[in-house]
């Protein structure tokens, strides 16, 4: 089937951690100080970077 590979879960996997982060900031339920140290971890653990 079309659009069912694992790099659909990837997207999807990605966008929720992306959409969670923007919701909760955007509510004031997270710390604007720490806003671009959660976009490092996700970048890190949605890459795989810095994981030698």
């Amino acid at each position: 089937m079309a659009g069912r590979g694992p790099g659909r879960h990837g997207q999807k996997v990605a966008w929720s951690t992306l959409h969670g982060l923007a919701t909760l900031q955007a509510g004031g339920r997270l710390r604007p100080s720490q806003a671009q140290a959660r976009l490092d971890l996700a970048h890190r653990m949605l890459t795989g970077s810095g994981t030698d």
